[in-house]
């Protein structure tokens, strides 16, 4: 049972990072290539930690929900651009003790890797910045 939650854990962060990454570098819109190489970028992020068979496994689960398209998941379709947006939209609804969690600092890399600048964010107002993306 372990061995199964530890794939799905590890499938989810590849997921939400490549969906993060294709949203943010469309502006939102659908049915546009990524020009860039998804998988390159996320082994520059997660350094020792990238594993080829984890990410294989994000983008085959994220083409076979149609949440992308294309071989490496390198456009976001509609079915993605929703999920992503409904999942960040989510973090609206936390109680008080889950947003004291969102007051981590992000490293700095990830915001290399997003495209975005790294004003001292937390995940909290990582979180707000990217709900305020959203609905511009």
């Amino acid at each position: 049972m372990n061995a199964i939650l530890q794939i799905i854990e590890k499938r989810k962060i590849y997921t939400h990072l490549i969906l993060f990454k294709l949203y943010i570098d469309s502006n939102g819109r659908t049915n546009q290539n990524y020009s860039g190489s998804l998988q390159s970028e996320i082994r520059v992020l997660l350094e020792d930690e990238f594993n080829l068979e984890d990410f294989n496994s994000a983008t085959q689960w994220l083409n076979s929900k149609n949440y992308t398209r294309f071989i490496g998941a390198t456009g976001l379709i509609d079915n993605g651009r929703d999920y992503i947006e409904s999942w960040v939209m989510n973090f609206e609804n936390l109680n008080q003790e889950e947003k004291e969690v969102l007051k981590e600092k992000l490293p700095e890399k990830v915001f290399h890797f997003l495209g975005i600048a790294a004003d001292a964010y937390t995940v909290g107002t990582f979180i707000q910045g990217i709900q305020i993306y959203m609905n511009n």
